[in-house]
């Protein structure tokens, strides 16, 4: 609903005291914001019900019938999909659904090799920054890794996640580099990356065999293009707390 007012939507992470922080009392955003939210929220829940009595009252059932699919309609949309009704195997096709699949490997060693990296990729998890979202659809996934969310926070200012994809020139730089990133944190650009918007600190602990399954994987990737702009330093509107922002702002 904030979305459509023109407001951010974001995941924060607070560490320390959170409990004590000013910032978290009320919701994050503008009072205008708040109230618009409010009253959209209330209008769309009673407006079908008013309807609904409205037409029944003047033996209207066409009308009646149709505001009660509306409302119906906004019931399922609210609770769609319904993930708790499904197994995990389901409700993880549905997620993915639509998302790009690697290469075929050329042989069973390589085909190996790229499932271990997709499972590593999976649960580190690399997609929930590096893939692009929408507040209304969610992950955008056939841009999986394409890169686009944007993390701010007033300790390490704001960056775009990387395109993560074997595209020439927006993509996975060499591997080497790649390396260097997830062992020491330092960028490809030579710039040290905060822990909190990259976890290379976890990362370095991956074996030699890991870091090349992970790399089998994203080589095996469609190219996807998208250029991320630069990361800008801390300014003073930055978030009190590390948020990630649900968006793409890859260039496409």
């Amino acid at each position: 609903m904030l979305a459509l007012l023109g407001a951010d939507v974001a995941v924060e992470f607070w560490g320390g005291n959170a409990a004590a922080e000013p910032a978290l009392v009320g919701m994050p955003a503008s009072s205008s914001h708040r109230a618009a939210a409010s009253a959209i929220g209330l209008l769309t829940l009673v407006a079908p019900l008013v309807g609904v009595g409205l037409a029944v009252r003047r033996h209207r059932a066409g009308r009646a019938a149709a505001c009660l699919v509306l409302t119906l309609g906004w019931i399922a949309l609210a609770t769609w999909p319904p993930l708790s009704l499904m197994s995990p195997d389901v409700a993880a096709r549905w997620l993915f659904l639509g998302a790009p699949r690697p290469a075929e490997a050329p042989d069973a060693a390589t085909r190996a090799l790229v499932q271990r990296g997709e499972y590593l990729v999976t649960i580190a998890p690399c997609g929930l920054c590096h893939t692009p979202a929408s507040p209304f659809v969610g992950f955008l996934t056939r841009r999986t890794l394409a890169g686009g969310m944007e993390a701010r926070w007033r300790v390490y200012g704001t960056a775009v996640a990387t395109n993560l994809t074997p595209h020439p020139t927006d993509g996975l730089p060499d591997d080497a580099r790649v390396v260097r990133a997830l062992e020491t944190g330092l960028a490809h650009d030579g710039r040290r990356m905060h822990w909190q918007a990259m976890p290379w600190d976890l990362l370095s602990n991956w074996s030699e065999e890991d870091q090349r399954a992970m790399l089998a994987y994203l080589r095996a990737l469609p190219s996807v293009p998208g250029r991320v702009p630069p990361p800008a330093p801390p300014r003073p509107d930055d978030p009190p707390a590390d948020a990630f922002s649900f968006g793409d702002r890859a260039r496409r």
